[in-house]
């Protein structure tokens, strides 16, 4: 449900040549999963609408779209073959089915990206330092579906100029993937990517030089982050940002 009470599916699966629908879904359960899991593939596809001619069998070529509320497309996955079994009754609503599928051993190894997806797609907008409201377990499928989103939308590398100076706060930084959302946020605002590993970061960072000048970054409560992050991580970031002749003023 949206946040007015009434139904907007999440899933959109499509014929990725003609881009026709084959259904629309509330949720596809058992496709964001942990990636210990494994690679079974088999999901159900959750809230279908109920209508006469319901997809069933094999299809090739198929994606997977997120939509938000206004079905605009926020984020998609390739999935390529997929086989569709028999509607079965739901036990949500009445006007609604559940259908088995197989996506043939592919998954999104993020279990939380789900959820985070449902919150992206909703009415409201994501607000700065939403992302840490999360728990831990939250953040590298929240850092997920801001790459996932941000270049579905059709944003570059860069969205706002920053000035010569950023700043992040170390004690919201606990892990690898909350320091990259912290990054992204302070450059690009909320829900903003700026890299998602070291080397995303250096190229980032490399696409910025010609529009913009960046030569201080502001570390506050750097000791929590530094102690949670390890030092290779922490030697890393630095390396790259000296490499730019990025200073960084460490509060502690």
């Amino acid at each position: 449900m949206d946040d007015n009470g009434t139904r907007s599916p999440l899933i959109r699966l499509v014929c990725e040549e003609s881009q026709d629908t084959l259904l629309v879904a509330d949720e596809v359960q058992g496709f964001f999963v942990d990636p210990l899991r494994g690679e079974s593939g088999q999901v159900t596809l959750a809230g279908v609408p109920r209508a006469p001619g319901l997809p069933q069998g094999s299809f090739s070529d198929v994606g997977l779209h997120i939509i938000n509320y206004r079905g605009e497309v926020i984020g998609r996955y390739y999935i390529g073959r997929v086989w569709i079994g028999t509607p079965q009754a739901s036990s949500c609503e009445a006007e609604v089915v559940d259908l088995e599928a197989s996506f043939h051993g592919y998954h999104c190894p993020y279990p939380k990206a789900g959820t985070i997806w449902r919150r992206w797609a909703s009415e409201r907008p994501i607000r700065c330092g939403e992302w840490h409201q999360y728990s831990v377990d939250y953040h590298s499928s929240w850092l997920h579906v801001v790459q996932t989103s941000w270049f579905e939308s059709g944003h570059g590398i860069i969205k706002h100029g920053i000035g010569d100076t950023l700043s992040i706060d170390g004690s919201n930084i606990t892990t690898v993937a909350s320091f990259y959302c912290a990054i992204g946020e302070a450059v690009n605002g909320a829900g903003g990517y700026f890299g998602s590993n070291l080397d995303a970061f250096a190229d980032c960072l490399a696409s910025g030089q010609e529009i913009r000048s960046l030569t201080r970054v502001i570390w506050d409560n750097y000791s929590v982050s530094f102690r949670a992050l390890g030092e290779e991580f922490i030697d890393s970031i630095m390396t790259i940002l000296g490499e730019f002749d990025i200073e960084v003023a460490l509060h502690k």
